[in-house]
């Protein structure tokens, strides 16, 4: 097998790999010029059988915050081989391949949403967040008292991404674990592909939020997106959502802020009727040292020596030392012997994103570590919110 990275020459081998993997009611490889190849920039990565595609892997050039900070990630898509050539290694290859490049091009953090979780574990993603739909009830929904705000629906689609950039922008900053749409050409094109547009206005006529709609069934309301930030903006939203009742019966809305928040508050009573709860994204630490010298921590003094364990990127495995000190950090590598704690890389990845704490990490056989260094990581990294939601 040779790998190489595709050339616009390969692209038609491209799309016919992902149609047979990806889009399999089509039946057929007719129509292959619509097929769009993700965002913009993107790698093709691929392993040629003399001149057959037998394999392939895409890299998204994202940004993505994590605690405080944009990093540049690798979001990791379009992972087919053709069924003759499975089972062979070549998805391994290609994820060597993919560290490789993120190490060489300073991606220390990659993403991905997988088709089963423990096939992609194998190459040390793990999961980091959640997703989680609310269906209620319209009639249930308070009257909320708010003054002077107004919702206004755009049907200039490419007027609405543009009002909707600088909004998004403001959310961004503010949330951890968002992709940073903006630096990415065709983010807001692709994940906002279809819907109705709605903008939430001040007195004044600013623009304080946005909302996507659509109708996922005859009587359901469907929130496809839905950026309040703050509490008028949600009673805003809220009383416009409310009006659709007689027209529809329920609401559907996903979690761009904890339901605790964004949802239950403007309920009558604390019911719905129906919860559901997917496991979502998948993260990658490419690169220890890249990663941790550059988040922002709590105003904490620690010092621990950490022993990571990495199958793959082997730069990352041994001994680090992890000094934590007015918000910053400091982490390089230690001649130290022993270790105050060992880690696997996933379970370092659940603690930067937020999504786990040590005492679950342990139950995942992720770490080890006497109790009075567990608590000292828990207090480096606080279990937090996490939101992922751009589905590539």
């Amino acid at each position: 097998m040779d790998f190489r990275i595709l050339n616009e020459k390969d692209m038609s081998q491209l799309k016919e790999l992902m149609r047979y993997a990806f889009e399999p009611k089509s039946g057929n490889y007719e129509n292959l010029e619509t097929f769009d190849t993700y965002y913009k920039p993107s790698t093709f990565f691929g392993l040629f059988d003399g001149d057959v595609l037998a394999s392939t892997l895409i890299i998204i050039h994202f940004y993505q915050k994590i605690r405080g900070t944009t990093f540049p990630m690798a979001g990791i898509a379009g992972v087919a081989t053709k069924p003759e050539y499975r089972r062979k290694g070549l998805v391994r290859t290609l994820f060597e391949k993919a560290f490789q490049f993120c190490e060489e091009k300073g991606m220390p953090i990659s993403t991905l949403y997988p088709f089963k979780y423990s096939y992609y574990e194998k190459f040390d993603y793990i999961w980091v967040d959640s997703l989680i739909f609310l269906t209620g009830w319209l009639h249930d929904l308070k009257k909320q008292v708010i003054n002077n705000y107004s919702v206004e629906e755009e049907k200039d689609r490419d007027k609405a991404l543009k009002r909707i950039e600088a909004l998004y922008e403001k959310y961004y900053n503010s949330t951890n674990g968002l992709i940073y749409r903006n630096k990415t050409e065709n983010s807001f094109n692709k994940r906002l592909d279809k819907g109705y547009f709605f903008f939430s206005k001040d007195k004044s006529g600013n623009d304080t939020g946005y909302m996507v709609t659509w109708f996922i069934e005859d009587d359901t309301l469907g929130i496809r997106e839905i950026i309040a930030p703050d509490v008028n903006t949600r009673k805003n939203f809220w009383n416009f959502i409310q009006l659709h009742e007689g027209h529809r019966k329920y609401f559907k809305i996903p979690d761009y802020l904890p339901h605790e928040i964004q949802t239950y508050p403007y309920l009558k009573e604390p019911r719905i009727k129906k919860t559901e709860i997917y496991s979502n994204s998948m993260l990658r630490i490419v690169n220890i040292e890249k990663t941790l010298n550059k988040l922002i921590y709590p105003n904490i003094s620690e010092t621990l020596f950490i022993n990571i364990k990495d199958g793959f990127c082997k730069w990352n495995s041994g001994m680090w030392s992890l000094k934590i000190q007015n918000t910053k950090g400091i982490v390089v590598k230690s001649d130290e012997s022993i270790a105050d704690i060992t880690l696997d890389i996933k379970g370092l990845a659940q603690l930067i994103a937020g999504h786990r704490n040590t005492k679950e990490l342990v139950e995942q056989n992720f770490i080890k570590g006497k109790q009075e260094f567990l608590d000292k990581l828990d207090l480096i990294f606080p279990k937090n919110w996490y939101v992922v939601r751009d589905f590539f």
